[in-house]
């Protein structure tokens, strides 16, 4: 009995994708197939299984709302419909790419034995010391602010080594802006030597235009040929 119910629940179940995907088509009929994420769940969420959450990528991410419908969209899917990500690298190169950066939080793979995560990120114009010569850093002049990241950096390898990579940050026009050292603060992030398995996290920072918005940030990591684009979007 059991297992006869298991059947019918299968059954049931490919009905209604079948009735999602023929609903689908034919809202699309008129428009032609979705060329990309967006319209691709857009078409799901009009079905009649939809929860008719239409346009909820664009109302919640605006710019980044195609690429945070790549993002979050699993591999299954990608592949059932990978005439709709046909420009997006797969998973293992995500963060490689301007194009494909890594998401807030998100750890990412560098140099085949660094995971590499910035935990969080913010604005301001007043660095608090705990310690050290210099009490508190502030920003000089009035088109400019501070950007302070937490990096936390793991490492994956075999033996030991320590995080050596420069950073920039990149806005989305293409301007970068440089990281700066402020001595004497407490919990900057040091490099540590570590161990397989092992973990360091610290504060970094860069110098940024004060017009510039989180959204249209990412920051870039880079050690010889190899580079890590992480997002700042929230």
């Amino acid at each position: 009995m059991r297992s006869h119910k298991r059947v019918v629940f299968s059954l049931l179940m490919s009905a209604c994708l079948l009735v999602t995907l023929i609903s689908g088509v034919g809202a699309y009929i008129e428009g032609g197939w979705p060329e990309n994420c967006l319209e691709m769940n857009d078409m799901v969420e009009a079905s009649p299984l939809g929860s008719g959450a239409v346009g909820i990528y664009q109302r919640a991410f605006g710019d980044q709302a195609e690429q945070a419908c790549r993002n979050d969209h699993r591999e299954d899917v990608r592949r059932s419909f990978s005439w709709a990500f046909t420009d997006v690298p797969s998973s293992s190169a995500v963060g490689t790419d301007r194009s494909n950066p890594a998401r807030l939080g998100q750890p990412t793979l560098f140099q085949d034995e660094w995971e590499v995560t910035i935990v969080s990120a913010r604005f301001t114009t007043r660095i608090e010391s705990g310690s050290g010569l210099i009490s508190t850093y502030f920003s000089s002049d009035p088109e400019e602010k501070y950007l302070e990241i937490l990096l936390a950096t793991k490492y994956v390898g075999s033996g030991s080594a320590s995080f050596s990579a420069g950073s920039k940050v990149l806005h989305s026009s293409g301007t970068t802006y440089s990281g700066v050292t402020l001595l004497g603060l407490d919990g900057t992030y040091d490099g540590r030597e570590l161990f397989t398995g092992g973990v360091a996290e610290g504060t970094e920072h860069y110098v940024v235009a004060d017009h510039v918005q989180m959204n249209d940030l990412m920051i870039l990591f880079g050690y010889g040929d190899e580079r890590v684009f992480i997002s700042l979007a929230r």
